[in-house]
């Protein structure tokens, strides 16, 4: 007997030491008997912890689970993707038959670790005054580094730059 997990499978995507945490999911799972449950295993850099216990008009129980990326672990996780399962356990009553059984389910999930790279620019904002008629203003500079590559994709027809990408 399975538990059936709704979603099917979860996925996040994460971007270590920015600060941002993909936002909390969550996972159902309906039973009409199961009893004793709990979660038997889960990839490390997640937390998974029961929400709710609803039963509906059938009489079908609805386990709620919150799950979210453990941040301390996933930043340390190599860029690319992870996977791994929730498996959760349940004792299931069979008073019918006078008998009880265990049965799991699992829930796969994956984690996409992305590449994170530091870029700074200096200044950060700038403070251009300009009236229609009057020569242009003075141009503003900034200085961007980074490990990396960059560019700059204007959102303003009239913003140009002296360079548009560069690397370092």
């Amino acid at each position: 007997m399975e538990l059936g997990f709704n979603p099917v499978s979860l996925s996040f995507n994460y971007l270590p030491h920015s600060g941002v945490i993909p936002n909390e999911d969550e996972i159902f799972v309906m039973e009409h008997e199961m009893r004793n449950f709990y979660v038997f295993q889960k990839p490390d850099w997640i937390n998974i912890s029961l929400g709710a216990i609803t039963q509906n008009e059938d009489e079908q129980w609805q386990l709620t689970f919150n799950v979210s990326i453990k941040a301390a672990v996933a930043n340390n996780l190599p860029v690319g993707f992870h996977s791994g399962n929730v498996v959760l356990k349940g004792q299931v009553n069979h008073p019918t038959f006078g008998w009880t059984s265990f049965t799991t389910d699992s829930l796969p999930i994956t984690l996409r670790v992305l590449q994170f790279t530091q870029l700074t620019i200096n200044p950060s904002t700038f403070h251009i005054q300009h009236t229609n008629g009057d020569p242009n203003p003075p141009a503003n500079y900034c200085r961007i580094e980074t490990s990396s590559s960059w560019s700059i994709v204007p959102d303003q027809n009239w913003l140009t730059f002296s360079q548009y990408n560069g690397t370092g």
